[in-house]
């Protein structure tokens, strides 16, 4: 599709807009294909029938558009397409708007055009900038009693008269690519909540010229009655301005969608709030994140009279309880249903474990639900709190969703993403999209050096050379980026002005290497040079090995004339992750941290004299540890050094916790604190960089770990620790390998299939290509 002079919009500043067009069919085609793209959201109809949303989240370089087969949906004669179009027109971790709402669509050989269609601004969307959170955008405020008739979605009453749409004339808008969907569209499943979790009469009072937020700071609670089994109509009464009712639904685990309340006998006139939440405390929800004002995690919406639906129509939302608040009700109103219209990436889990330990069973399934939650139009952080595609979760969330769902279209689009805003120095932003800075606020540097890490596990999962080919120059850029901070000591470090982040176990700890040479990102950088020079060799790509390989040689050597190793122990320069506990003066002594030597183990960059004493240091408690998130290297090389058991119990230790809370989903941190202790008591309870476990029970437990792209071959060194029996499957682009195994003793009963074109290598040297095999093995 041409991008100049394709987009429409309306004059008018606004949020949203409605637009509807005419088409005629003297037959109904075989095929008839529609095009469409918004900046940055639409709703579209046909003939007055819902049949899709969008676009797949873009950045602000790139929009996607969508694709619909019409013709088994279109009739002959005449035929109605209509289309809302929204943008917040406010940058967050989600969108990233040139400005307002425009559209973009194409209708088969020219049949209807966006510049063909009528146009109106949807008042019923308010021009407000009450936050829903920061990293998600603006809250949705909508004037029910203005939204139009549904006749608007065929074009007839008042809608016939609206004027035609206008081409925009955003230069920002028509800059950015044109890029065809790169992934599936969403499974939609509707999920009701299973319990109404509380029923209370709230008081509000002070009301006038308070923001949203101090409203619900501001209602006191008297509780109607508890949990019990969702029933519907739910009728909600009150009486007098200054009561209300409260009701709070609960869906049970995380849900990710939008949300859809309808109520049903109002007079007009009444404020209904929406709020979303991941737990409660007492008989109210969170409705705030820590203590941020900003964060406030509500929609509003004034109803028209009768029957209103309700819901986040543009915007998806994520949450396990939903909260509604009745304001300036004086009648009874009627809660006819509440649901969520969830929305995952559709892709199956294929990756299997279990075994003779109920916890590891349990956590295998949690850490796929969580994933699964966290894989929408983009891999993204938590369902709830802020949804946003960081590329440092990346380096888990890749490697998770590889070993349970496969390698597919999503991890290209991650790429496409990343790679769509690398700034011209080399370095990548650490969201995606993320709002436009000319400083290097956003960019989390060792993010862009995990992405090394991430291109090659994609190549060993998947064997799409192409892809990965396609990636190298960027790839390359980073590498200059990084060489260019390079000291007169040979080593280099992260920009000044940077996020030098690493694990929030750190942060937390005042342990922050921002604006500070250390040894993480150093060890991080030889192994990308690494992975690149593997990846140059496999692709045929063109580059100077010599070059890097010099390099990383030098980088190895300087690590140890600059960072002192005290008692094995290698020790970083720190300062105070907040500035203002920092008193005059003070000086924060170098630290010894894990990861340390978790990624200096991986770099394969640590003098045989020293590589005894930082496997040790891999579990000492001594050295800071890392919380849920990177305990994924230091899991890794536990299970490298021999010491896979302790691993286990690590495992065991800080995910089991987990389990007892009958949560479904993995938290965000449940080490250094748990749960919504967490993160300025807002941690999220589903967080897809929490399941590492996963990655250990594949690699070790059953054992199979890719040695050539696509599985071409790979190795079966099944490591039982103390279990007696396991049985998974591993998803390779060729079907699934299959593993069983028995422990009697020192002795392992194995049964093993191999997918055709691959082929198993034993620690013994026996090789295996496709076929079901039984053998035994001694441990």
């Amino acid at each position: 599709m041409s991008n100049t002079n394709s987009w429409v919009t309306v004059s008018a500043d606004v949020k949203a807009f409605r637009a509807w067009g005419k088409f005629n069919l003297e037959t109904v085609p075989e095929s008839l294909k529609l095009v469409i793209g918004a900046e940055c959201a639409y709703t579209l109809f046909l003939n007055g029938t819902l049949i899709g949303d969008g676009p797949a989240r873009g950045t602000h370089t790139v929009n996607y558009t969508d694709e619909y087969e019409l013709a088994p949906l279109v009739r002959k004669g005449e035929n109605t397409l209509a289309v809302l179009v929204y943008s917040s027109g406010v940058e967050s971790f989600t969108v990233a708007p040139s400005g307002k709402p425009a559209l973009l669509l194409e209708l088969g050989d020219g049949r209807l055009s966006a510049k063909a269609m009528h146009a109106a601004p949807a008042e019923d969307f308010l021009n407000t900038a009450e936050p829903y959170t920061f990293p998600i955008g603006i809250a949705e405020f909508r004037d029910l009693r203005k939204e139009p008739e549904e006749s608007w979605l065929m074009g007839q009453g008042d809608t016939a008269a609206w004027p035609m749409a206008e081409p925009s004339a955003n230069p920002v808008l028509l800059a950015k690519r044109i890029v065809p969907r790169n992934i599936p569209f969403l499974e939609k499943t509707a999920v009701i909540p299973a319990f109404l979790e509380n029923m209370t009469d709230v008081l509000l009072t002070e009301q006038n010229g308070m923001r949203l937020g101090k409203w619900l700071d501001g209602l006191k609670r008297v509780t109607i009655h508890g949990r019990e089994k969702t029933v519907f109509p739910v009728v909600l009464a009150s009486a007098g301005e200054s009561k209300a009712r409260q009701v709070i639904y609960d869906f049970e685990q995380d849900r990710t969608g939008f949300p859809e309340i309808i109520i049903d006998h109002a007079e007009g006139g009444e404020t209904v709030l929406l709020s979303f939440a991941e737990d409660m405390a007492g008989n109210q929800i969170h409705t705030s994140y820590g203590s941020s004002s900003d964060m406030l995690f509500t929609d509003s919406y004034t109803l028209k009279k009768g029957r209103n639906v309700l819901g986040s129509k543009m915007n998806p939302r994520g949450a396990r309880f939903l909260q509604i608040t009745i304001l300036n009700s004086k009648t009874a109103l009627s809660l006819e249903s509440v649901k969520f219209e969830e929305q995952r990436y559709p892709r199956p889990v294929r990756g299997t474990f279990s075994c003779n330990d109920s916890f590891l069973n349990w956590l295998w399934n949690a850490c796929a639900e969580t994933m699964s939650l966290c894989m929408t139009d983009i891999f993204v952080d938590c369902p709830w709190r802020e949804r946003a595609f960081w590329l440092n979760d990346l380096v888990v969330e890749n490697s998770t969703s590889l070993e349970l769902f496969g390698a597919s279209e999503i991890h290209k689009r991650a790429f496409d993403l990343a790679f769509s805003e690398q700034r011209s120095e080399g370095w990548i932003s650490g969201m995606c999209p993320a709002p436009m800075e000319k400083s290097l606020k956003f960019v989390i540097t060792p993010a862009s050096l995990y992405m090394f890490h991430i291109m090659n596990a994609y190549c060993l999962y998947s064997g799409d050379l192409e892809t990965v080919r396609k990636y190298l120059p960027n790839l390359e850029k980073l590498l200059a980026a990084a060489e260019s901070t390079k000291d007169e000591n040979g080593i280099v470090s992260a920009p000044d002005g940077a996020w030098n982040f690493y694990d929030w176990a750190f942060e937390f700890a005042d342990i922050c290497f921002r604006d500070h040479k250390e040894s993480l990102f150093n060890s991080l950088y030889v192994t990308a040079l690494n992975i690149f020079m593997e990846l140059a060799d496999k692709t045929g790509y063109k580059t100077d090995i010599a070059y890097y390989r010099a390099c990383r040689d030098r980088v190895k050597m300087a690590l140890w004339k600059v960072f002192p190793v005290v008692n094995g122990r290698i020790m970083n320069s720190c300062g105070f992750y907040e500035p203002q506990f920092q008193p005059d003066g003070a000086v924060h002594p170098p630290v010894a941290v894990q990861l340390a030597h978790a990624l200096a183990l991986e770099a394969d960059a640590v003098p045989e004299e020293l590589k005894q004493s930082f496997i040790e240091a891999l579990d000492d408690p001594e050295c800071a540890i890392s919380d849920y998130y990177l305990h994924y290297y230091i899991l890794r090389e536990l299970s490298r050094s021999g010491k896979e058991q302790i691993a286990l119990d690590r495992i065991r230790k800080y995910w089991g916790p987990l389990e007892k809370t009958g949560e479904k989903t993995i938290f965000e941190m449940g080490i250094i604190s748990f749960g919504k202790a967490s993160a300025w008591n807002s941690g999220s309870l589903c967080h897809g960089f929490a399941t590492a476990p996963v990655d250990f029970m594949q690699r070790v437990l059953l054992g199979v770990v890719p040695l050539k792209p696509g599985f071409g071959e790979f190795a079966l060194n099944i490591r039982p620790c103390d279990l007696c029996r396991a049985e998974g499957t591993v998803p390779t682009p060729h079907g699934l390998i299959s593993v069983q195994w028995q422990r009697t003793g020192n002795v392992l009963d194995i049964t093993l299939n191999v997918p055709e074109q691959c082929c198993a290598v034993l620690p013994d040297g026996q090789r295996f290509t496709g076929g079901t095999y039984t053998f035994k093995q001694e441990i």
